[in-house]
């Protein structure tokens, strides 16, 4: 019989799931999230191509909760770990995440901002507490990062996104809009992509950690086609930026060189060890 918390974390994966399902079908009332984002647009809300992401995050998720099915010595230091703030291993801390993820969903779908961003900071916290521990500096080997850490990183990198998306959202709510509707203003967008690619470009230059770089270089991108292919449905065409479009377009540039270079040099440093 499997463990407690192994069952935990496969119930828990499938309770976010069902309700992002249920989300999409509009069955906790209200909205879903295309018509709520077209309704609120922002200046930090990527494009809607740019949410596929989504199937790629959960792809892998789906491949870290069967393979924390399969405990082996090597698994169970990894995720026995603790949180120092909240004393939770790292299956805790995915149950966490897991049903605040789900929680979040009906709470945005019916127009809370507020409290859907508390929801997702909490979400976001419980993601990078997981980070924390279960990254490419604390595994070892193509398995373990494949199904341990490429999952939770691209979607902390994501929830990054989201959580300034958000913000935006409620900000906008309380006024802080253009006279077009676009929540935010061009010069906030342009710190938020800033910060975005310099997480993105720190994450692949020290750790070589590609999964964050890659989303964050994919929601960048995003952004650059939000500001610059028109679609009246999605942003109003009379506050479409093409400075921030290019600000956004050349961080997403700039996030994969370091990639790039950040494999060069883990590469080199490898080769460095091995004549050493």
């Amino acid at each position: 019989m499997l463990p407690t918390m192994v069952i935990a974390v496969i119930c828990s994966y499938v309770v976010m799931v069902l309700s992002n399902v249920l989300a999409s079908k509009k069955a906790f009332g209200g909205k879903d999230n295309k018509q709520i984002s077209d309704e609120h647009p922002t200046f930090v809300s990527p494009d809607g191509p740019t949410f596929a992401i989504w199937g790629i995050i959960y792809l892998f998720e789906t491949v870290t909760v069967i393979a924390q099915a399969f405990p082996s010595d090597s698994t169970e230091e990894l995720l026995g770990q603790r949180c120092p703030l909240t004393g939770l291993d790292v299956r805790e801390r995915l149950v966490a995440a897991f049903l605040t993820n789900a929680i979040w969903l009906p709470v945005f779908n019916n127009e809370r901002f507020w409290s859907a961003l508390v929801i997702m900071v909490v979400y976001l916290g419980f993601l990078l507490g997981i980070y924390t521990d279960v990254n490419v500096t604390t595994t070892t080997g193509i398995y373990d990062r494949l199904c341990f850490v490429t999952g939770i990183t691209m979607n902390a990198s994501w929830i990054v996104v989201a959580t300034m998306v958000n913000t935006f959202f409620c900000l906008g709510e309380v006024g802080w809009k253009d006279e077009h509707g676009a929540a935010g203003s061009v010069p906030a967008a342009i710190l938020a992509v800033v910060v975005v690619a310099v997480l993105g470009a720190g994450m692949a230059l020290v750790r070589c950690e590609l999964a964050w770089a890659f989303v964050s270089a994919w929601a960048l991108r995003g952004i650059f086609r939000m500001q610059t292919v028109p679609d009246k449905v999605r942003f109003p065409l009379a506050s479409m930026s093409s400075t921030l479009g290019s600000c956004a377009r050349w961080c997403s540039w700039g996030v994969v060189l370091t990639m790039v270079v950040g494999v060069g040099y883990a590469v080199a440093v490898r080769k460095g060890l091995k004549l050493a």
